[in-house]
């Protein structure tokens, strides 16, 4: 079965549309003269005029206005023959029908070459949505490290081909880390400012600075760089997988959620410092600790997983997220990461889903 873009494609090659045009024009020209003068058929000359003008541009559109107009001409002639018009009624007839001709020619000509230069731009815009799409994934390419004592997974699912969430984990100062963060705003913009919060860290890291340290330099850097109407929400953590010890900065972020593999109890780890890039600091944004024991799991997410909105209608709301992290605890982190950013996007209406990150950190049991 053919596509309606390759019929489209096929009606507008110049050998097929030349021959339909000439079929067309042929017929209302038949017919305009098996009906006789008297009877108008100029809206099927106006139809012939616009698929020339369509499928064979200006030239098209001209050669069939010719066509119409000579057989307006015949027509008018025959009625002021016959007495139906006057010379000059006949002659105002045919001045009116060639400008109308004319005028719908030159709207089509004109519409379908703005047509083909918004198709160009949107190809190129397309382009370019794709490199940065890549250049984004490369820059923010993650490795994770690999400790036999602790799992982590990541997921990260844009609504486009670019989006604002950064997730990050990799090795400092002898610990884990693990960062998740969403850029205010969408987009090409926001990906340029999560390659921005790439370098910021890595920066501070290489600076040896740990924890509310590290997030207060992000933060001062951020304060200088962003844009009144900009901020960021981070939610990162250190953590010592020999011992599960962490310290986390949520800088206006959704909670950590910790499940607890010997009692299935979730326990939230919540705001600890206000968002970043609005307020400097002086004395750095608040850090708390916590210690995850062999088998707890920690999910960490962008309110992509509850902000999106759902099928059965308003967003999807925290309680799933919830269900989610209990539901999957059992799964090694990179499935249960998957596993959670697949049930989100099922359940997110295709076309009103925001981006999503999830970073899942697993504590293993090795006894």
């Amino acid at each position: 079965m053919i596509s309606n873009n390759k019929a489209l494609t096929w009606l507008k090659k110049p050998i097929p549309a030349l021959v339909i045009s000439i079929i067309l024009l042929g017929f209302v020209a038949l017919a305009d003269y098996l009906t006789g003068p008297l009877l108008d058929l100029s809206i099927l000359y106006f139809l012939s005029i616009v698929y020339a003008a369509w499928a064979l541009g200006r030239f098209g559109a001209l050669a069939a206005v010719a066509v119409a107009v000579t057989q307006t001409i015949t027509d008018q002639f025959t009625l002021v023959r016959i007495g139906h018009w006057t010379s000059l009624e006949g002659a105002l007839h045919i001045t009116v029908m060639l400008a109308m001709y004319l005028f719908i020619g030159e709207v089509t000509v004109r519409f379908t070459g703005t047509n083909q230069r918004l198709r160009s731009t949107y190809a190129l815009l397309d382009d370019d949505l794709n490199a940065a799409g890549l250049l984004q994934a490369n820059i923010l390419e993650i490795e994770k490290p690999d400790i036999p004592s602790l799992q982590i997974g990541v997921s990260v699912r844009y609504a486009g081909r670019t989006g604002g969430d950064f997730a990050d984990a990799g090795r400092v100062n002898g610990k884990i880390y693990a960062c998740i963060a969403d850029v205010a705003g969408k987009g090409t913009p926001a990906a340029l400012f999560t390659t921005l919060l790439k370098h910021l860290l890595t920066d501070a890291h290489r600076k040896g600075l740990r924890a509310a340290d590290a997030i207060a330099e992000v933060n001062a850097a951020l304060c200088r760089m962003l844009t009144a109407e900009k901020f960021v929400t981070m939610f990162y953590l250190e953590i010592d997988p020999a011992t599960g010890m962490l310290e986390y900065v949520n800088a206006g972020h959704p909670e950590g959620l910790v499940h607890r593999a010997a009692t299935n109890e979730l326990v939230p780890l919540r705001l600890t410092s206000p968002l970043l890039g609005l307020l400097d600091m002086p004395s750095g944004p608040c850090s708390c600790t916590f210690k995850l024991e062999p088998g707890d799991s920690l999910t960490i997410y962008s309110d992509g997983a509850t902000d999106s909105r759902a099928r059965t209608g308003g967003h999807i709301g925290d309680a799933l997220i919830h269900e989610l992290a209990s539901e999957y605890a059992y799964l090694d982190a990179q499935d249960m990461a998957d596993a959670i950013s697949d049930e989100i996007i099922d359940k997110a209406v295709e076309d009103k889903r925001d981006d999503l990150a999830i970073i899942c950190i697993k504590l293993v049991d090795q006894k």
